[in-house]
């Protein structure tokens, strides 16, 4: 049998990966490069070259057990890492998600925007479970900031950078990605 795939980000190369073990299978790439936003680059450092994924950085075996079988089939190496995050703009404003990170900064501390933002943090992770019952599975994240008031740096400075890295996305994008997806793998 053959099967055509379009496209060959981690989808299209997984279903390829899979039909090809009794179909014969041919990609279709508009880019020169296979991958879609998974990709590696080498990089030369003390003379030894390590190859640094930037686009599928961080995996988990809750969201991503098909790719991981196809990595530990490959023998890919990975490593274990926690899903922290940091935030610096211009180095006036910078943290991370340690108790110690949100303090670094001290400026931070006279700020009323930045208590603000830490408020909204615990407000968006503690009570979001009641609010997501409260809107329709359609809602993008956008939506759901406007509607339940989190503040401006809090979207601006923790929220969009953070879900934007996640999935690889530009602010205008992740501003339309459905909020309920977002909660289910965060």
């Amino acid at each position: 049998m053959k099967i055509a795939i379009i496209g060959s980000g981690i989808s299209g190369l997984s279903t390829a990966f899979y039909l090809s073990k009794f179909s014969d299978v041919t990609i279709f790439e508009k880019n020169k490069k296979f991958g879609g936003h998974a990709n590696t680059y080498d990089f030369n450092f003390g003379n030894k070259d390590i190859p640094v994924d930037c686009g599928f950085i961080v995996y988990n075996k809750k969201n991503y057990p098909n790719f991981i079988k196809i990595l530990d089939y490959l023998d890919v190496p990975n490593d274990s890492s926690d899903m922290s995050f940091a935030m610096s703009v211009d180095k006036d404003f910078e943290y991370s998600g340690s108790l110690i990170g949100m303090l670094a900064n001290y400026k931070n501390l006279l700020d009323k925007n930045y208590h603000k933002m830490i408020y909204d943090i615990f407000r968006f992770f503690k009570l979001s479970p009641k609010y997501l019952k409260k809107v329709d599975d359609d809602c993008t994240l956008n939506e759901f900031l406007n509607r339940f008031d989190f503040s401006n740096h809090f979207n601006k400075y923790h929220i969009i950078p953070m879900a934007s890295a996640i999935w690889s996305s530009p602010e205008k994008e992740i501003l339309r990605f459905p909020v309920k997806s977002l909660f289910d793998f965060l």
